[in-house]
């Protein structure tokens, strides 16, 4: 098929707007992994025009970033993601080429890389317990002095906030990009909450209820900080989501939302703003709980994927 789409295209003008493409893993494992990759990438070379791009490339890693830029003089929507390969991302430095090469881009959905982040250093910089032991009473101390944590700043020096720093290349990037406003991070939102297992123990599609509020206070926290520095350096970007294909973490139907109306692996938010006493405004991220129907002008938040 894709031979046939291959040599269609390259015989003239192709009216083509919209691809997406969600390769099965069953399909990959009876096929040629690196000859599917290979030929997705010619057909996206074979002609240019399209608007939107979602490919889902189950575990066969991401197309090369010529194969996206060879319709950046069209391209307003890119998600590209693998639901059975949770650590492949772009290169910093091939996103950057992307994001300066598709001008026209007002959507982008692609994984990051960046593993567990110290959820520590996402809400308060004093609180020391270990979360993973914590009685009820304990869990409810730590909720309460969380709602009020305002420690955490991008580039901050602490070494738990090491994984941060590709968020900054990345935010900087972005910030200078004059369309872009809806981005989604197709990694799962993992949180070190310095216990003895590893960082997928959540692979089940369930995140134990003990960290939900707590998880739902690191990420708020964190999506703020990204719309103040973005805001700061005069972006446009007013949403984004964590958010992972769906076949690469399928969300629990007994999942407990949060008080933001968020079932993790799934956190959205708007860009918000609120005045203080003194009449200052600040940004803040404002949660969406029904992303799906409420985000309609952003694509890339499509519950299918």
């Amino acid at each position: 098929m894709l031979e046939t789409l291959i040599s269609t295209y390259a015989q003239g003008p192709c009216t083509l707007k919209k691809l997406t493409l969600c390769l099965t893993s069953h399909a990959v494992k009876h096929s040629d992994g690196l000859g599917i990759c290979h030929d997705i990438e010619r057909v996206l070379l074979s002609f240019r025009g399209l608007e939107s791009i979602f490919l889902d490339m189950s575990h066969l890693g991401l197309v090369s970033k010529e194969s996206v830029i060879n319709h950046s003089q069209s391209l307003e929507t890119s998600g590209i993601g693998t639901s059975h390969a949770m650590s492949v991302a772009y290169k910093t430095s091939d996103l950057a080429v992307i994001l300066n090469d598709c001008t026209k881009l007002t959507q982008l959905a692609i994984p990051l890389g960046i593993g567990t982040s110290k959820w520590t250093g996402l809400c308060h910089d004093e609180l020391d317990l270990q979360v993973a032991h914590a009685d009820q009473q304990q869990v409810n101390n730590i909720q309460a002095s969380l709602v009020s944590a305002v420690a955490f700043r991008l580039c901050s020096s602490r070494t738990e906030l090491v994984h941060f720093a590709d968020y900054y290349v990345l935010q900087a990037a972005i910030a200078t990009h004059s369309r872009l406003h809806s981005f989604r991070t197709m990694d799962c939102p993992y949180l070190d909450w310095n216990c003895d297992s590893n960082e997928y123990q959540w692979t089940d599609g369930r995140l134990p209820d003990m960290y939900v509020e707590v998880a739902a206070v690191a990420l708020q926290n964190l999506a703020t900080q990204v719309f103040r520095y973005l805001c700061e350096h005069g972006s446009r970007f007013r949403a984004l989501a964590w958010k992972p294909l769906r076949r690469n973490h399928e969300l629990d139907t007994d999942s407990i939302p949060d008080s933001n109306g968020h079932c993790w692996p799934a956190y959205a938010y708007y860009k918000g703003r609120v005045t203080d006493a003194q009449g200052v405004a600040r940004v803040v991220a404002i949660p969406v709980s029904n992303y799906e129907g409420e985000m309609l002008e952003s694509d890339i938040f499509d519950g299918r994927f």
